[in-house]
């Protein structure tokens, strides 16, 4: 029982210490200095945060196809339904790489 709850509390204390260190407040909160980061910096943190925001999308959009397959039960129509989806999800996974690597192969050669 001892065992798990430290394990229980390496966990926890694994967890936590990564928010505490993203927790430090600037020296001006909620003043953005545009000279000192630069649009660079600005349009960089724009484009991850929509990288991230769009993997995550893919990953719930898959969850959503596998429950379709799993809720299919034999039945062909909706297997059909679900393995359309599939093929739709992939080809919306290749258009946002292409994307991304578009935006990226740009931006390396522009300089920016």
């Amino acid at each position: 029982m001892r065992y798990k709850a430290f394990l229980c509390s390496i966990a926890v204390v694994g967890l936590i210490l990564p928010l505490m260190a993203g927790a430090q407040v600037p020296a001006h909160p909620g003043q953005i200095n545009l000279n000192q980061q630069g649009i660079e910096t600005l349009i960089d943190n724009i484009l991850n945060t929509i990288w991230i925001l769009a993997v995550a999308a893919v990953i719930v959009l898959f969850i959503f196809i596998a429950f379709r397959f799993i809720t299919a039960q034999g039945n062909m129509d909706k297997i059909k339904e679900a393995r359309n989806a599939f093929v739709f999800g992939i080809v919306g996974v290749v258009v946002l790489v292409l994307a991304w690597s578009i935006v990226t192969i740009l931006r390396m050669n522009l300089g920016v």
